[in-house]
This record gives C-alpha cells, structure tokens and sequence, in this order.
C-alpha cells in the first residue's frame, strides 16, 4: 500500500510527514496543534475514539478546523453522534454536498473529558438523542439528498439498538423531516452506488 500512496501523494511529497501504521495504536502531542484536522479514517466506533482521544485535545479553538469526510455516511452514525456529544465545542460551518461537514473549533477538548467518556461508550438511547440532535442541526447545510442519508443513519443505530421492526418502522417519520424540494431549486446529482462506498 506504501508504494500506492507514495504514487498518489508525489506532488505534494515535501509537505507531508507520514505517520505510517495501525492509528488504534498511536498518539499525538496535545501541545503540538492541528490548524486542520481532516477525518476520512473513522470507519468504526473504536476508531472514531482513538481519533477523538489522540487528536481533538491539539485542536485550537478560534482557529482550528475540523471536517468529518463521511459525516452523512449511513454506515457511520457515530461521526454525527460525535460532533453532537461535544457540541459545546464545534459550531457547523459548511458542508460540502455528498460528504464533508466542516466545523469550528469553539472550545478546547481537554484529554481527561476525552478518555471520560468516549462516544462508543455511550447507551444507545444517549446515541439516538444525539443523532436527532444532527439531523435537527445540520439540516439548514444539508441537500436533501444528504438528510435523506443522515436519517438513514439514524435507522441504522435504531436497527443496532431496537431491532428490525423499529428500524422499519423509521423512514416514515425522517421522511416527514425532510422538507419538500423547491420545485425551482435544482435538484442535487444523485449518489452513484459505484462512487458510494
């Protein structure tokens, strides 16, 4: 894989410092500050806190920036649960259609809080609080298109907490959530199961 990502990354080579092997396994300085924090790597609910842990207590609030790559991915519920757990500390600052929620950070996240009380540790009630709690924040920056798939997330976590009829018995419920499209305003391109993971 070495070789595949220094081929894809040659151009910008003299920029990049690689840090190379298992992330559940690493850490990072919290007095070394990340200006920008991009997250396309929190595949999973333990994932998700070593990142959270290791790289969120470096984050400058009033100029650091985070962007959740899959923040709408129906198959990772806790990126959006997340950002909700420590609303206090990020504001929503754009989103870029199909993938990226983009926030500012507002307030530090110190290691202690961090190692407290990690996402994956939450009750799947405390989780689905959160989740509505994203669906109703993000919505103003969302298409349509991507609440849609956000509130898919959201069935998704009913499905692990509540079985199937609960999960079944969602989409009625998150479809009223999404507002009618405006006839006038052009529809977003649909997602494309070859490019959607």
């Amino acid at each position: 894989m070495r070789p595949i990502f220094d081929w894809q990354t040659r151009e910008v080579a003299s920029l990049l410092e690689v840090h190379e092997g298992d992330v559940r396994n690493c850490t990072w300085p919290a007095e070394v500050a990340i200006d920008v924090l991009f997250i396309d790597l929190a595949k999973t609910w333990s994932i998700n806190d070593v990142i959270v842990r290791e790289f969120f207590p470096a984050l400058v609030p009033g100029r650091s920036i985070v962007i959740q790559q899959d923040y709408v991915h129906p198959t990772c519920p806790w990126l959006a649960v997340t950002m909700e757990h420590y609303a206090d500390c990020f504001e929503p600052v754009a989103y870029v259609p199909y993938n990226s929620m983009v926030y500012r950070v507002t307030a530090p996240l110190d290691r202690d809080r961090l190692a407290a009380a990690p996402v994956s540790g939450l009750s799947p009630a405390e989780r689905l609080v959160l989740m509505d709690r994203a669906l109703a924040r993000s919505a103003a920056l969302l298409t349509d298109d991507d609440r849609v798939e956000l509130a898919a997330a959201r069935c998704l976590l009913t499905l692990a907490s509540d079985g199937v009829d609960a999960a079944r018995a969602m989409p009625p419920a998150h479809h009223r959530a999404v507002p009618a499209r405006d006839p006038g305003r052009p529809r977003p391109r649909p997602r494309s199961a070859l490019r959607h993971r």
